[in-house]
Order: structure tokens, then sequence, then C-alpha cells
């Protein structure tokens, strides 16, 4: 297995994808970015709200929020750190 600089790029990429899975089914660099930046002003707003979380759905919700933020934002480091060695 080759373990020149490039695959050392990949290999450090994707140690920070929020779901290693996520390897094998990536979208484009474009529709990570769209996903994340919707999904982080939701986050926003939703933790911006007159809410008081004391529901453990609530919580729940946000954390799932924000752990679907991270799979994406890190897909799409992934995507642009990767590029063109795919």
């Amino acid at each position: 297995m080759p373990t020149g600089p490039q695959n050392q790029a990949e290999d450090r990429a994707a140690e920070l994808l929020h779901w290693p899975g996520r390897k094998h089914c990536l979208l484009t660099l474009e529709e990570h970015l769209d996903h994340s930046s919707a999904l982080a002003r939701a986050l926003w707003l939703a933790t911006d709200a007159d809410v008081d979380f004391k529901d453990p759905r609530d919580v729940a919700a946000i954390r799932n929020l924000a752990s679907l933020v991270a799979d994406h934002t890190s897909a799409a480091e992934y995507v642009l750190a990767t590029r063109g060695r795919r």
C-alpha cells in the first residue's frame, strides 16, 4: 500500500470524519456544504429560541442536529482534502 504524501493527507482527512463510514458514501463538496450551512442555520435558530430544553426529546433533537452539522462539515473537508485523488 502506498504511503506517499497524498495518501498520508487522505488518511489524516479520513481521521477527521465525524462518521468514518461517510468515506464510502460521499456527496459532492457543494452538496455537503449546502447541507452543512442549512443545518448550522437551523441549529443557530434552535439555540437562539426560547426553549428551556427540559424535555429530553428537545436535547436529543439538538444533539442530532449538531451531529449532522459535524458529519456534513467533516465530509466536505474530506472531499476538499482528497479532491483529485478519488
